[in-house]
Formats: C-alpha cells, structure tokens, sequence
C-alpha cells in the first residue's frame, strides 16, 4: 500500500482547504477525518450526526466498521473546529431536510427534492480530485490516507 509523505498529505489538505463553497467545506472536512483519525470510508460515510459528539479540546465519534461492530474514533481539535464549520455553514447548503440523518452528503438532486448521504464511490473520488490539483502523483485514495497516518504516527 502507497503512503503520502507528509508534505504530500500538507499540499493535499491546503488545496482542499482553498476549495469554495459547502462543497469544499465538506471535502476538506473529509479529507482532515480520513487523515486524522484513521477512519475507514464505510464509517465516514455511514456516519450519521447524532453519531458525532464535538466538544471543545477535541471529541468522539460512535462509528460502525466491519461485521457492524462498534468503534469510538477520538477526532482532534483541529478536526472538531473544521467539523463544526461544515455542519454549520456548508452542510445546510447541502440538504433539503434538515432531518437528515447523514454528517457528509451530496447536493440537492437536480429535481431539487432532496439530497442523499455521500457514497463510497464519490468519497474515494474526493482525495483523487485534490491530489491531482495539488500536484501529487501517487494514487490517492482513503486508504492512502488511512495509512499514511499510521506509519506517520509511528
């Protein structure tokens, strides 16, 4: 498995942090979650907002993982402050409903009935899109994130 540098993983989360709009607000909040905490993309995207606990100094998140199993991923403060500024000010740019259950999702449809918890497909596409922007030529993926962060940590 490929890993960035952290270099890399520094160009990639600046060109993400540039991004406009709720969309870019969700993608670099994305990419910070991926990074950060090592989560797997099924939780980050089954991750639903009553799931999210931020609190000041840091927070939690109840995930589900494989087999349905249970797992309390710390989120750092730096990832808590970017999460609040989604939810708060690009989230409800994004739903129809603000009874939707889902942190990350997509637009509103083209119908403009409502909008839809971001899949895996279109979460792997998003470090892809930021990487080839910031100039990185290893594949990126969350995963690569995933592991980068593990083998910088040791």
């Amino acid at each position: 498995m490929d890993t960035l540098t952290r270099a890399q993983v520094a160009r990639l989360l600046k060109e993400a942090a540039r991004a406009d709009g709720a969309i870019g607000l969700r993608d670099y909040a994305i990419l910070e979650l991926l990074y950060f905490t090592g989560m797997h993309i099924q939780e980050l995207v089954s991750l639903n907002r009553d799931r999210l606990h931020l609190v000041k100094g840091g927070g939690y998140a109840q995930c589900y993982g494989k087999n349905f199993r249970e797992r309390i991923v710390q989120i750092p403060n730096g990832v808590v402050q970017t999460l609040k500024c989604y939810l708060e000010n690009g989230r409800p740019m994004l739903v129809r409903d603000a009874r939707e259950p889902a942190v990350f999702v997509n637009k509103v449809n083209r119908r403009g009935t409502s909008s839809e918890r971001l899949t895996r497909q279109a979460c792997w596409k998003i470090p892809r899109q930021y990487a080839q922007r910031a100039g990185i030529s290893n594949p990126v993926s969350p995963s690569v994130l995933r592991h980068s962060r593990a083998t910088h940590m040791l």
